[in-house]
């Protein structure tokens, strides 16, 4: 088995320290050609496909009702792979159920008992078998090869539990990794050969099959990054290997990862330090990765490589493609702060109406819209907003602003065959762009007082998923694409720019819930008519608040800064590497220059010193250094010179590390 050298002692302890508190997440709760992104027509037939899976795959997948000894109960999903009723399903949603019961829940809301057949415990994935005496069932084939890197995806499962109306969500995505390898250290699991999607998933989603766009079963779902947004699937290619042994009620010994670190090392590059912070819920502890998160930017944060295309650069594409222009969405201000995001639904004597959400409406302090119109029957409005009333059954509130101009009706709106699951839709910003773009997930979805998250474990270190406070609504759209708690109130619209509805809330991933736009015009009459309706009560635990968008925006200028940098290591008096960086020159010369002295040591760098050559290869830029220390052997020695002011210093450089952990360690001076 080939193996990779592991980097020095020294340099794992940041990431140690930061990938010590990475929380990887069981999914349990308490494909086919498309045209390519950059052709015209690319999203059409994307979306069609989608569509197409998320009809046939319905009635193939199972909400799995998990009934635990003493009462309590779970949730997670299944997917039916035979006519006569096996069901894949996660081994740690079947495994709590010893003692107790676990139970099948049609799309159509029919059940079942579900009986444990055999499984992989190591691997996490069991075969179940429905108590239906039919031979007739709609199932999954297997797909015969993994899909490719890019490919697109859709996940089904009843992530946060089902709903009343027992049909599954819909969530799609991209393939952003293969045979990844990733171990549940507290549950004693390990993941390997997974498929790494972008798919936004959640607990409950644990058991659900993951298709690609011809219906094939190409994964289980199973697990995701707590931060980050990567989801994990077990791969059907490897499921469908034990299947005979598995249906013969046969357990299969599974496989674990013999390189802890590497694998988690890999999975790394899949976040950045600054999102591992926004992340935990303790102060004290977010101010310690504050701290931490320089030095493990420098140890090869995100060291996998550059992170595979996203879903949202490909819609993104295809609308470039079409040569679509989105419809502009604005912000809601109180007191100068951003408190949400607002929809233009009109101009009339002269005041120009908004909808935003019940809870940005009742924000306390003096209120403003900032919209910046498109040029054209859209007006650019920055004023002071008048509360014309809320609805508090929807969650809506009618803001109107003093705007000079000819009145303007009410967008156009979306059919509601245009708004089905698997339809694509986006949230746009204010320069008519796709800030935000996904799937719809789900139509007609009432809410009760059934909202429920994960409680135990590792999850409860972390930031609550929910952005609004959970509580009841009528028959909403569900989209997947997330929502933080600044921006209610945000407008969905179609490719075409067609309003599909105003978003209001967010529950966990994948569960963005959106006021349908054909029922807007009746509330907004009762709100002008200063209806002012109470929100039934919220219940559950605080929701997480709004992202330090000034950290993040910090965080995004440094990740560029270090995307033209680079780092040489040397090591303290104690004997330790430490890396120093080196950016693009910004006079003439690009070589790479030392950012700020790196100590008082006798190896140590100054400010300004210009890195000229690596092991006789002239470097004259950070692509060109990084590319000659690349090529060196591990364990090469080579002459490292630099330029310090009008002087040439000269040193004897050391190769350590294979791929992403390469480092060049200057260890001596020259003689």
């Amino acid at each position: 088995m080939h193996r990779t050298s592991a980097p020095s002692r020294a340099s794992r302890a940041p990431r140690r320290a930061l990938l010590g508190l990475l929380g990887f997440a069981t999914l349990a709760a308490a494909g086919g050609a498309t045209a390519a992104a950059g052709d015209r027509g690319h999203l059409e037939a994307l979306e069609a496909a989608i569509r197409r899976v998320a009809v046939e795959a319905t009635p193939k997948t199972v909400c799995v009702r998990i009934r635990l000894p003493g009462g309590p109960q779970g949730f997670g999903s299944g997917a039916i792979v035979s006519a006569d009723g096996l069901v894949l399903t996660c081994a740690h949603v079947t495994e709590p159920a010893k003692g107790g019961s676990l139970t099948a829940v049609f799309a159509d809301g029919t059940e079942a008992a579900l009986t444990v057949v055999a499984g992989n415990a190591k691997n996490d994935y069991a075969l179940c078998r429905l108590a239906t005496g039919r031979n007739d069932l709609p199932y999954f084939s297997f797909a015969p090869a993994e899909p490719a890197l890019g490919a697109w995806v859709v996940g089904l499962g009843h992530p946060g539990g089902p709903y009343a109306d027992h049909r599954p969500t819909v969530a799609a995505g991209r393939v952003t990794a293969l045979d990844r390898r990733l171990p549940i250290l507290m549950e004693g699991k390990a993941y390997v050969g997974a498929i790494q999607t972008d798919a936004p998933l959640f607990g409950g989603n644990s058991g659900g099959p993951l298709v690609d766009l011809e219906g094939r079963l190409v994964g289980i779902n199973g697990a995701i990054l707590l931060v980050g947004d990567g989801s994990f699937a077990s791969s059907g290619v490897r499921i469908a290997k034990d299947l005979p042994a598995l249906a013969a009620g046969i357990d299969v010994e599974g496989v674990g990862i013999d390189d802890l670190f590497g694998a988690m090392s890999a999975l790394a590059g899949e976040f950045e330090p600054e999102d591992l912070v926004e992340a935990f819920a303790d102060e004290g502890l977010r101010e310690m990765l504050r701290a931490l998160a320089p030095m493990m930017a420098s140890a090869g944060g995100g060291a996998a490589g550059p992170r595979a295309a996203r879903r949202l650069d490909d819609l993104r594409a295809g609308l470039r493609a079409d040569g679509r222009v989105l419809p502009p969405s604005g912000v809601l201000l109180a007191d100068d702060a951003v408190i949400g995001a607002v929809t233009f639904v009109g101009r009339h004597d002269g005041r120009a109406r908004f909808l935003t959400s019940a809870r940005a409406a009742r924000g306390a302090g003096t209120l403003r819209v900032r919209f910046g119109g498109d040029g054209d029957d859209v007006p650019s409005v920055d004023g002071e907003a008048r509360v014309r009333g809320v609805d508090g059954t929807w969650d809506l509130g009618l803001l109107d602003v003093a705007s000079a101009g000819p009145d303007v009706p009410f967008p156009r709106v979306a059919p509601a065959a245009d708004a089905t699951p698997g339809s694509i839709v986006f949230l746009p910003d204010a320069r008519r762009r796709a800030y935000r773009g996904g799937v719809v997930a789900a139509t007609g979805r009432t809410v009760g007082t059934e909202r429920r998250i994960p409680t135990i474990g590792v999850v409860r270190m972390f930031q609550p998923p929910h952005t609004s406070p959970f509580r009841p609504y009528p028959a909403l759209l569900q989209i997947d694409a997330p929502l933080e708690a600044d921006e209610s109130g945000w407008p969905v619209v179609r490719p075409d720019g067609a309003l599909v509805g105003v978003a209001v809330a967010h529950f966990n991933r994948g569960a963005t819930l959106v006021v349908p736009a054909a029922v807007l015009p009746a509330r907004i009459e009762r709100m002008l008519a200063g209806v002012d309706d109470p929100a039934p009560p919220t219940y559950g635990p605080p929701p997480r608040p709004a992202p330090d968008r000034a950290a993040l925006a910090a965080g995004a200028r440094a990740r560029q800064a270090r995307a033209a940098s680079m780092s040489l290591w040397v090591p303290t008096l104690a004997g330790v590497l430490k890396p120093v960086a080196l950016a693009e020159g910004d006079g003439a010369s690009k070589a790479p220059t030392v950012v700020k002295d790196s100590g008082g040591g006798p190896l140590d760098l100054l400010g300004a010193d210009v890195l000229v050559a690596v092991g006789g290869t002239p470097t004259d830029s950070v692509a060109a250094a990084e590319a000659a220390i690349a090529a060196l052997a591990t364990g090469a020695q080579v002459p490292v010179v630099l330029r310090r002011g009008d002087a040439t210093v000269r040193y004897d450089g050391t190769a350590e590390g294979d791929g992403p952990a390469r480092k060049l360690a200057l260890r001596a001076l020259a003689r």
